[in-house]
Parts: structure tokens; sequence; C-alpha cells
């Protein structure tokens, strides 16, 4: 499998770089949509591939990368290929862990193409959003 990263403005891609075999650069992270969480995350295992599942392990902090990890956040992960106008053909299993952090397991690109990660974090009533985009091909 052969994936490229494609860089939306001021979003951080390193999640899929990390994912096309690139060894012990992990965890990775952006700051979301509005600017009030940082979103730490890594893929498992690094190696991702068409049609088959994969996990990411995720933790939200207040603010930028040296802020709390937060504990009263959720988070709803999805992967959509716009081309297709569809996603995934599963439903990822969230699971909060005790230490504030989760454990997203499930996700997968039945294809390839274009498809955008996404995480949207929901804390006090409003949500925030986070996109990467990833060209993955065979």
């Amino acid at each position: 499998m052969k994936m490229r990263v494609i860089r939306k403005a001021s979003v951080a891609l390193a999640l899929f770089a990390a994912m096309a075999c690139v060894p012990d650069d992990g965890p990775f992270g952006v700051v979301s949509s509005g600017g009030r969480y940082y979103i730490e995350f890594s893929p498992s295992p690094a190696t991702v591939d068409i049609n088959r599942l994969f996990d990411i392990e995720v933790q939200i902090r207040a603010g930028g990368a040296e802020g709390e990890i937060l504990c009263d956040a959720a988070l709803k992960p999805d992967l959509f290929m716009s081309s297709h106008g569809h996603g995934m053909t599963v439903v990822p299993n969230v699971i909060r862990r005790e230490d504030c952090t989760f454990l997203v397991r499930g996700m997968m690109m039945e294809m390839p193409g274009l498809w955008t990660l996404i995480l949207d974090v929901e804390r006090g009533g409003k949500i925030e959003r986070a996109l990467f985009d990833i060209d993955i091909w065979q």
C-alpha cells in the first residue's frame, strides 16, 4: 500500500505519515478547529492497509500540547470519502480509559482514494472538529 498525505491549512497530518510506515515518530497532534483542544493520537498498527481494521489511541488536552488531559470531553471519530459520498462501512468503538485517554477500535478505509479522518470533540455542549485528508492507493 502507498499513501500520500495532503496538507490542509493549519492542520498537522502526521498521523497518516506514521501510518505509511514511518517508525517511532508518534504520537502526533493537532489543535481543533476552534483552538480550544489539542488532540494527540497514534495509529495501531503503525502500518494501515486498505480494507483492514486499525485502532487509534487518542488524548484530548485543554489548549495546547502541554495542556491538561481532559476527562470530561467526548470523542466521535469517523472516516469519510467525499469523492464517493460515503463513510466507513463499520462503526468504530470508542473506549474511554481510566486515565482519560481514548482507544478507538475498528477504523477502516475500504478502498483506495481520498479519505478524511474526522475527530469531533464535544465538551460542555460545544463541538470542535479536526480534519485530516488522506490520499491512499495500492
